[in-house]
């Protein structure tokens, strides 16, 4: 099983990051014959929540240099995570987002006379506003150690979210996960998330610790409902369910109403 998870976890790294992670060809040829399962595929994605550790830790790690130069720099540090994050990424999640805010969920929206043009300021400039948003949030975490786990929590819930809407939505596509194998993606994803919210409380007392933690997972997953259900209120999205782009702004509009909800609530209890 460890084993099996490692290579979903290969799997899910080459298709949702930029990182050159080799696959072995045995894993994708279930049946020997030479062919791939993209099947197989699809069963990886129960391990894309990794895929926000990943991305998360480089964002930390990025913090953490940026920090490290005189004057204490939080915005810098913020900066550097977040763009960090983008090219480690490829910036799927929010070149989706982008084209869903742009009103241009499905392919066929492009022919129904809408302003193409102005369909795309709206999309690069709503984009834009989130990028700012999340370096704000990063910043407002100040403490490395609290954003670093911030960045890894928020970004494993959003891919968790992600991999739950392309299974319970039909889009006939082989590499469709199963209901199950979303399950498990949402299990590995709430427990990375509560696991690393939980080691961001660590160095206070115990009492300060238990609210600090229960306060900051009840933040998280507030932020992260409140967050898809304004963008499925405000976007058409809700009629394309099926379309990649929409999953891939769901997955960033969750991990950021994730991370909002933990710096909104971490402050309460002088974190």
């Amino acid at each position: 099983m460890p084993r099996q998870l490692l290579e979903d976890a290969k799997i899910c790294l080459s298709l949702l990051t930029r990182l050159p992670i080799p696959i072995n060809k045995e894993v994708l040829d279930a049946d020997g014959d030479g062919s791939q399962d993209l099947g197989r595929i699809g069963k990886a994605y129960r391990a894309a929540p990794l895929v926000g550790v990943v991305t998360g830790l480089v964002g930390a790690i990025a913090y953490f240099i940026g920090n490290s130069m005189s004057g204490n720099p939080v915005y810098v540090a913020a900066i550097l995570a977040v763009s960090a994050q983008l090219l480690i990424s490829g910036g799927s999640q929010e070149i989706g987002f982008t084209k869903v805010v742009s009103l241009r969920p499905h392919p066929s929206a492009d022919t129904q006379g809408r302003d193409e043009d102005m369909g795309v300021a709206a999309g690069a400039i709503a984009a834009g506003l989130m990028l700012l948003l999340k370096i704000h949030l990063v910043a407002e975490l100040a403490n490395p150690w609290i954003a670093a786990m911030g960045l890894i929590a928020s970004a494993a819930f959003g891919r968790a979210a992600q991999v739950q809407l392309m299974a319970f939505t039909s889009d006939d596509s082989a590499t469709q996960p199963s209901k199950i194998d979303a399950t498990t993606s949402m299990i590995v994803g709430a427990i990375i998330g509560i696991v690393t919210i939980m080691m961001a409380t660590i160095g206070q007392s115990f009492s300060a610790s238990v609210v600090g933690f229960g306060m900051t997972v009840f933040g998280a997953f507030v932020g992260m409902g409140l967050s898809s259900a304004l963008f499925f209120t405000l976007t058409k999205c809700r009629h394309h369910l099926d379309n990649v782009n929409v999953k891939e702004a769901v997955g960033w509009v969750t991990e950021m109403g994730a991370l909002f909800g933990i710096v909104a609530f971490m402050p309460v209890i002088g974190l």
